[in-house]
């Protein structure tokens, strides 16, 4: 009998533990004012696909908040698993919610392929069993459909060759899983040969088709360099392109790694055709090769080169099929960039710019303020956005 007395106490001091937290909570929420978007210009319904994250000070009273399709919440407000959940981006948080059971232990993102029928991920597994590399290709997929789950092992070709493989790239093309990866070769000199594969693998049969590869480089202290892929607008979507970076240059202590202005590439693969072609960027746009992963974008159409030019960004876009320069665009100085669907979002301070790169035009720009009807506006203080994220 004691010890169900005992069991009835703990939950009611836990009950009452969470029902005293909640009501801090809510006390110290009201404290804080409501904010919302000012219109400056441009269509309100843009805000829907976007959520930021920033925060709110006056005085000594301070607090992150989340802005979703226009909704605010604070930090404070958020629950326990909304804190953790809401560090990932809206695009894993609506995978993990439409597909739970299939998403369990997937916290790693960047190699997968989506269409309407089909979800796959594939990573690798490596291993280097008494000094000797194996490596193998974890496909798991699902099909929408019928929720029909399926794992594959799927052995690499010549895997003694290499000392290490990242897969960089998955798309379906022919009935196939297209996979393409980076290969570093096993050498015995100084020298480090780096390959660029594309392998066609047949799910049904459980076998690799095809093995070919795209680049090989050899660098050693004659030729320095790597090899940098850009960063896809629509990650995990259907594409029929992708495209990597051959960034030569040089490394030193004092200063990194420095590009050799004139010596770097940039290629345009074509899945439903196998070809590769160079991009040819007019010299005259200036554009260096030393921050691809992080200043370059790109969709099936438009490759967009972010950048900096006499104190303003710029967005370069450009028609990888024309191979030609569409349009230079200035938003101003902005803090910080996401590019989505052929449009720019761009936040600096508690301001936010929703405009098309390829013509300029605005089609959203708002401030976020407190709400004219808050009785706790307070003109010091401080707004800062620092994070977007686009559905």
């Amino acid at each position: 009998m004691k010890r169900y007395i005992s069991s009835i106490l703990i939950i009611v001091v836990s009950l009452f533990s969470i029902g005293t937290y909640y009501a801090q909570v809510t006390s110290y929420a009201s404290n804080l004012p409501k904010l919302t978007f000012k219109t400056i210009e441009g269509n309100e319904k843009e805000l829907q696909s976007v959520a930021l994250e920033g925060y709110y000070e006056e005085g000594s009273l301070s607090e992150h908040f989340r802005v979703e399709s226009n909704k605010l919440k604070y930090a404070k407000e958020q629950s326990y698993f909304e804190k953790i959940f809401d560090f990932y981006d809206p695009n894993y948080k609506r995978l993990v919610n439409e597909y739970r059971s299939f998403m369990r232990d997937k916290e790693y993102i960047e190699t997968y392929y989506e269409d309407r029928d089909n979800l796959t991920f594939v990573t690798m597994n490596v291993d280097y069993e008494n000094r000797k590399f194996s490596s193998y290709f974890n496909i798991d997929s699902l099909e929408k459909k019928n929720k029909d789950e399926k794992s594959y092992e799927i052995d690499v070709p010549e895997q003694e060759k290499y000392d290490d493989i990242i897969v960089r790239d998955i798309q379906f093309a022919q009935s196939k899983l297209q996979v393409i990866t980076q290969n570093d070769v096993i050498t015995k000199d100084e020298k480090d040969t780096v390959e660029i594969h594309h392998y066609t693998i047949d799910l049904a049969g459980q076998k690799i088709v095809s093995d070919e590869t795209l680049l090989s480089e050899t660098f050693d202290s004659s030729n320095e360099g790597h090899f940098s892929m850009p960063s896809k607008v629509d990650r995990g979507m259907v594409s029929h392109v992708f495209l990597l970076a051959l960034v030569k240059g040089r490394y030193s202590e004092e200063e990194g790694f420095k590009e050799k202005r004139g010596e770097s590439s940039l290629f345009a693969y074509h899945y439903d055709t196998k070809k590769l072609e160079k991009i040819k960027i007019p010299n005259e746009e200036n554009i260096t090769f030393e921050s691809v992963e992080s200043d370059f974008f790109y969709d099936d159409e438009t490759l967009y080169v972010t950048g900096w030019e006499e104190g303003m960004n710029r967005i370069l876009t450009f028609d990888i099929d024309k191979q030609k320069v569409i349009n230079d665009y200035k938003p101003g100085s902005v803090d910080f960039t996401e590019i989505k669907d052929g449009r720019i979002f761009a936040i600096t301070k508690g301001e936010l710019l929703i405009a098309n790169p390829k013509t300029g035009k605005t089609l959203y720009k708002g401030e976020l303020v407190v709400d004219s009807d808050d009785q706790k506006k307070d003109k010091n203080h401080i707004i800062q956005l620092h994070d977007i994220y686009i559905k």
